[in-house]
């Protein structure tokens, strides 16, 4: 060996000696987190058995000039004096022969190219890019012969839409205003799908208490910044000038690690557009009441973690075009859960709201769309079929329109975020979208079948007619 790597300040060093079956690491530009996150798997390339993969979502991304793969074939060169290197498999096989592997995610569906692998230790650059159902299939592949505890590791710069600002406030690692809490990095806290979403509790003793049929993981976020990083300081001295001069939302992402800071016109949906929530005695009354369900009738698994959810907006429109937005229904079921949930929200809206159900094209879509319809009219429940189009962006417009010119109104409730946050995150390529689907069906139904107010005609203008034959 001709030289020596190593970390190179306390959060770096950190990083590298956690044991948490998970890690983050980052959260900033510049904290080195690429580069340490190759470093981290030299600890174990002297075991035979190991095997590591380093993610990325696109081939471009890893094998781009200055990617993972020129960084590693320097790095790991510099390190060994025999390496076995195939650029075609993107593989490094060390004297030991212990196996290093680079490997692209770019489709959701790509998590199977990795089906029956064992994984000693997985690398996950820029985890923020992937879906969360993706790393959940990367950690079932975790299992490893070698003598070590398999483990994942991932890095990233903070992004509101992501799954990972999800976890990491579920974890407590963020403050009220998206920054990360730095009396608790490096902190070890217990984690695990529950009813197909991830959990946290602070302690083993609570994770017990709460799920006790459940076995944990263990989680870690170690936040770091460019300071964090002083050999790039030392080579680059105005890099930290660069990033306090980027604009305000990037220079709040990149250099201080905000995980909130969002660019403030991007999207379809802003939530400032529908102002602070309203209560529900601020609807006005005797409007015509619409549910929109968007169905789907899949639970987690291993194979397909993170499935559709069935989701149910409930809305009234005013005189003006004014929408009002009630509530949401939200979950995941087999189909006759989904249907006992359906009909429990009926009961509760009360028959004089009208319920639409989507209509999937070809027999089977038909027959599901039937089959909701028949319960719905058997509990004495106005149900309306609407046909699925393509063309989701499409669809949602009308809605995007409407948010805009300040005439949708969201009634408070704690699903309020939720709701915000699946609309903004529309159009990113990543997340779900069955608000998007139910909302846009709920709007059309509500602004297409407007109620004419009765009248009568003035004595004026009525007359007998003069040509009617008696």
């Amino acid at each position: 060996m001709a030289k020596k790597f190593g970390p190179a300040s306390k959060k770096q060093e950190m990083y590298v000696n956690s044991t948490a079956t998970i890690t983050v690491f980052g959260g900033a530009a510049g904290s080195g987190k690429s580069y340490m996150g190759l470093m981290d798997l030299i600890k174990w390339v002297h075991l035979p058995e190991f095997r590591g993969v380093v993610f990325r979502r696109t081939t471009p991304q890893l094998k781009g000039v200055g990617g993972m793969w020129d960084t590693a074939l320097q790095m790991y060169g510099e390190l060994f004096d025999k390496l076995n290197i195939s650029s075609k498999d993107s593989k490094i096989t060390f004297p030991s022969n212990a196996q290093i592997m680079m490997k692209h995610m770019e489709h959701v569906k790509d998590k199977y190219n990795i089906q029956g692998w064992q994984i000693s230790e997985g690398l996950v650059d820029e985890a923020c890019q992937f879906e969360e159902e993706q790393i959940m299939y990367i950690i079932s592949r975790l299992r490893t012969a070698a003598k070590m505890k398999s483990h994942l590791k991932m890095t990233c710069n903070p992004d509101y839409d992501s799954f990972l600002r999800v976890w990491l406030e579920k974890a407590g690692y963020l403050d009220k205003e998206g920054f990360p809490i730095e009396e608790r990095c490096g902190e070890v806290v217990y984690c695990g799908q529950i009813a197909g979403s991830m959990e946290f509790e602070k302690s083993l003793e609570e994770w017990k208490d709460k799920h006790p049929n459940t076995t944990p993981m263990t989680f870690c976020f170690i936040n770091a910044t460019c300071k964090d990083n002083p050999v790039l300081l030392e080579m680059e001295p105005d890099y930290l000038s660069k990033l306090e001069n980027l604009p305000r939302v990037e220079c709040d992402r990149l250099l201080h690690g905000n995980w909130y800071a969002r660019e403030e016109a991007s999207g379809y949906w802003k939530r400032e557009w529908c102002g602070d929530p309203i209560s529900l005695y601020q609807v006005p009354k005797g409007l015509r009441t619409v549910r929109s369900w968007d169905m789907a009738a899949t639970l987690p698994s291993e194979v397909y973690p993170d499935p559709d959810f069935t989701v149910g907006i409930k809305g009234c429109v005013d005189g003006e075009g004014t929408v009002y937005i009630t509530d949401m229904k939200r979950f995941r079921d087999r189909p006759a859960g989904v249907i006992e949930k359906l009909l429990a929200a009926a009961e509760d809206d009360g028959q004089d709201c009208t319920i639409t159900i989507p209509k999937d094209p070809g027999a089977a879509g038909k027959a599901a769309a039937d089959n909701v319809t028949s319960k719905c009219f058997e509990n004495g429940f106005t149900c309306r079929q609407k046909q699925t189009k393509s063309g989701k962006d499409k669809r949602f417009e009308p809605v995007a329109a409407l948010a805009e010119n300040l005439m949708i109104k969201v009634v408070k409730g704690d699903w309020n975020k939720l709701f915000h946050d699946e609309l903004e995150a529309f159009g990113s390529g990543r997340g779900h979208d069955d608000i998007v689907d139910a909302i846009s069906d709920l709007v059309h139904e509500l602004c297409q079948r407007k109620s004419i107010p009765s009248f009568s005609c003035p004595d004026g203008l009525v007359k007998s007619n003069p040509f009617q034959i008696n």
